[in-house]
């Protein structure tokens, strides 16, 4: 979002190097499968089921469920695998990533019947709350990693025709010296250091040096991911409704890598023999959002749950730089002393929208449950606020943003199976394109995402262990030569495995419950923790 670089390019709905920042909206809002190896192996279905960290950022009731205290940590590995497809030629690539996906505990209170300390023989409990669970979370709710190569002949433009294009469209001043940083955007202007654009002093216009076809390749490698870290309570009353909330601070590190080479093809009357342009675009802040969540238990076998994601605040910092190289065939030249030029950091607000999530779990005896969640979510209410926008740059964003994007419905299914002390589970998961219609960059590659998930796990009194492996794939698109002629158009799909290693500690008061308590509960009752030997 640099001033006068992304104003221009935003302007014109396009994507140069950087990421589009209306973009934003979708990347700092859309979740993946996210969680504990058990939560994301049951297809991230856990907004009802509870009673593991992976329901914290879901839905905070889930930590009423809980009857004991926990502690657990979730390393991940990833494989992300990317088809690109620009002006009809593909190309392969491939980016393996380590992350700690999950780690935090949570501390349990159990209490005693009043009726117990009151002397009451007939059993009648006269404390409505059961329990109260706190929790401190770590989670990865976003990951970056990606790399996406892309390579082809282009017959018809160079990079450059995009750039004096846009010279000419917002009149940059022709100067003596053809770079001016205080007021020309930098590629234009390093473009015209070079001579890659030239200047008619008599029609008044900008000209490319660079003629098609060219031969074009280039780099874009993402990184970096949203981390949330979230403190959460919940309570336990009657063993029939479920209560929690959860404040939850998330911190975004994002980084865009992209390399571009342009090179005459052929019999080109070109003089320039190659240009080389590389940026990178870092966006880096905080936020706060809150979660307000309920479960009820209608029957014994069966849980509904609701909750509430307030909007998320950012405070977002994006920094810019570039570097831009020239061979001639007789010299290279470099601008800096082939040092990145770098913009003025740039500080801006966003506020994502509201999302709302609805879940039901159903549970046979001791052998397992079936659950599903569903989310829904206004992408377009997404907004961007520019400290002292004098020149409506945010506005502009906005109505971009309001245009592009609509509402996003994501669906989470999943199973898990008991036998004795082994867990068997399977899920899958669904989110929509947000785009509304028509806006998507390439009709087919709309950014609809699908994953299936497995998993297994082993539950003993005080310990257990839980694998989970996501295969995940999607297909969506994006301009990175400011030319919607040749969007590059990619099909992705990832294999992600996460490892849960827990401990679990009798919760406070529990030892001083009465046994007549335990065994008064219909044996088909869903348990709410799998340390509960019925299940």
């Amino acid at each position: 979002m640099r001033a006068g670089f992304i104003a221009i390019f935003l302007l014109l709905g396009q994507i140069t190097f950087s990421q589009d920042n209306s973009d934003m909206s979708a990347l700092w809002s859309r979740t993946g499968l996210s969680g504990t190896a058990r939560s994301v192996g049951s297809g991230g279905a856990f907004g009802s089921v509870g009673a593991d960290m992976g329901c914290i950022d879901i839905n905070p009731a889930g930590l009423g469920v809980y009857r004991s205290t926990d502690f657990s940590l979730t390393p991940l590995l990833q494989i992300g695998n990317n088809q690109a497809v620009y002006d009809g030629s593909n190309t392969f690539s491939h980016k393996v990533s380590f992350a700690i996906a999950q780690g935090g505990f949570v501390f349990t209170k159990v209490y005693k019947n009043a009726s117990e300390s009151n002397g009451n023989q007939m059993g009648f409990s006269e404390r409505p709350l059961k329990s109260i669970s706190v929790a401190l979370n770590f989670q990865q709710t976003n990951s970056f990693d990606r790399r996406q190569y892309y390579n082809a002949t282009n017959t018809t433009n160079s990079l450059i025709d995009g750039y004096a294009g846009l010279a000419n469209m917002y009149n940059v001043p022709a100067n003596t010296n053809p770079i001016n940083f205080s007021n020309d955007p930098p590629e234009i202007a390093m473009a015209g250091l070079f001579n890659l654009v030239g200047y008619n002093a008599k029609t008044g216009t900008y000209y490319s040096n660079m003629k098609a076809p060219v031969t074009q390749a280039g780099q874009l490698e993402t990184s970096g991911a949203i981390n949330r870290i979230d403190f959460g309570l919940g309570g336990n009353l009657q063993d029939k409704l479920y209560f929690g909330i959860n404040l939850a601070v998330p911190i975004i590190n994002y980084n865009i890598y992209n390399d571009f080479v342009e090179t005459p093809y052929g019999s080109n009357p070109s003089t320039i023999q190659q240009y080389e342009l590389t940026t990178n675009t870092t966006e880096t802040g905080f936020g706060f959002n809150g979660i307000l969540g309920l479960i009820y238990r209608p029957f014994p076998f069966m849980r509904i749950g609701a909750a509430y994601h307030l909007p998320t605040w950012y405070a977002m910092t994006e920094n810019y730089n570039i570097n831009f190289t020239e061979d001639s065939g007789i010299y290279q030249t470099t601008v800096n002393n082939g040092q990145p030029i770098s913009a003025t950091p740039f500080k801006y607000g966003m506020r994502t929208p509201m999302k709302g999530t609805f879940s039901a779990s159903f549970y046979y005896k001791q052998y397992g449950f079936l659950s599903v969640d569903y989310d829904i979510q206004n992408l377009g209410a997404s907004r961007v606020h520019v400290p002292d926008d004098s020149t409506g740059e945010g506005a502009s964003i906005n109505s971009e943003i309001k245009s592009t994007y609509g509402f996003n419905h994501t669906v989470h299914a999943g199973l898990e199976a008991a036998i004795k002390i082994v867990r068997l589970r399977a899920g899958y998961y669904f989110s929509t394109t947000p785009y509304k219609s028509g806006q998507e960059v390439t009709t087919g590659y709309n950014d609809v995402r699908n994953a299936f998930t497995l998993g297994a796990g082993i539950r003993l009194t005080h310990f257990y262990v839980d694998l989970a492996y996501i295969y995940g794939w999607s297909k969506d698109a994006s301009i990175q030569l400011s030319n919607y002629n040749f969007p590059v158009n990619s099909v992705y799909n990832s294999s992600t495995v996460l490892l849960t290693v827990g401990w679990k500690f009798e919760a406070g008061d529990k030892k001083k419950s009465s046994s007549n308590q335990q065994r008064s509960q219909p044996r088909y009752t869903p348990p709410p923790v799998d340390n509960d030997p019925r299940y």
